[in-house]
This record gives C-alpha cells, sequence and structure tokens, in this order.
C-alpha cells in the first residue's frame, strides 16, 4: 500500500487536495479491495462526481456487478463511459463489453470495437483478443484476417 500513495496521490491531485483527500482516495480503493464496498461507495464517490477517471471506473464496477449497490447496467455505462473519455483502459476495455452484450444500453458491435481499440492500443490484452474475434468473424467492422492476426 505505501508503494501505492505517490501513484495514487498523482491520479487524484487534480481532484483534491491535503493529505486527508489522498488519505480517502486510497481508504476508498481498499476497502474496495477487501469487499467493503459501502465503505468504498462512500470514499471514492467524492473522487468520482469531481472527475477522477479511476473512481468513475470502481463505481462501474460497483453498479455493473452490484457491488455494495442494486446491480444497475446503465449507471454502470454512465461511469464506464466518462472514465473511458478521459483514457482508463479498463472502463474502455468494460464499456466495449457493455456495447458487445447490450447491457445497459443497445447492443452495439460498432461501439464495441471502438471501446476495445482504445483499450488494445494501451496493451489491454483482452481488448486485443476480442478484437481479433471481431475481425475473424466480421462482427461490427470488415472481416479482414491480417488485422485480426495483429
Amino acid at each position: 500500500m505505501k508503494k501505492l500513495l505517490p501513484i495514487l496521490a498523482l491520479l487524484i491531485a487534480p481532484y483534491a487536495s491535503g493529505q486527508d483527500f489522498v488519505q480517502d482516495f486510497v481508504r476508498g480503493l481498499a476497502a474496495f479491495q477487501i469487499g467493503h464496498y459501502s465503505t468504498a461507495l462512500q470514499e471514492l464517490r467524492p473522487f468520482a462526481e469531481q472527475g477522477s477517471a479511476s473512481a468513475q471506473y470502481y463505481l462501474g464496477v460497483m453498479h455493473q456487478n452490484g457491488l455494495g449497490v442494486p446491480q444497475d447496467h446503465k449507471e454502470a455505462v454512465k461511469w464506464y463511459q466518462l472514465a473511458a473519455e478521459q483514457g482508463d483502459a479498463s472502463a474502455q476495455y468494460n464499456l466495449g463489453l457493455m456495447h458487445h452484450n447490450g447491457k445497459g444500453l443497445p447492443q452495439d458491435s460498432k461501439e464495441a470495437v471502438k471501446w476495445w481499440e482504445l483499450a488494445a492500443e494501451q496493451g489491454v490484452a483482452r481488448a486485443q483478443f476480442n478484437l481479433g474475434l471481431m475481425y475473424v468473424n466480421g462482427t461490427g467492422v470488415l472481416q479482414d484476417y491480417k488485422v485480426a492476426a495483429k
């Protein structure tokens, strides 16, 4: 946890100031990791509302899976979208899944490809794999075995 503190501080610096705020963010992430989702929600929501992509991603996960909140795919999409637009690769991947599966919004293979391409460019292996399948099958894109192999 000590090694994460400087990294987390950089992630949230634009959204908050002071050691107490950093500790709140770290406390929220720690609570999420150990399954104390009500604490995670309480600590992370203010950061998410202030624009922290990392906090937005975790709220998306919580709403998608009903962790400490009622499962709500539309709410998950909202938080993933906000984080994905800021370049959060995990949120981009999950948003692609939501589009692909039609969870919380209409099924849209082209949108899934769009978000998976962004995540794949950042090295998300699952996004790269899913894109390969999309190109092999011509789902949401023109079938292209060369691109699929890439």
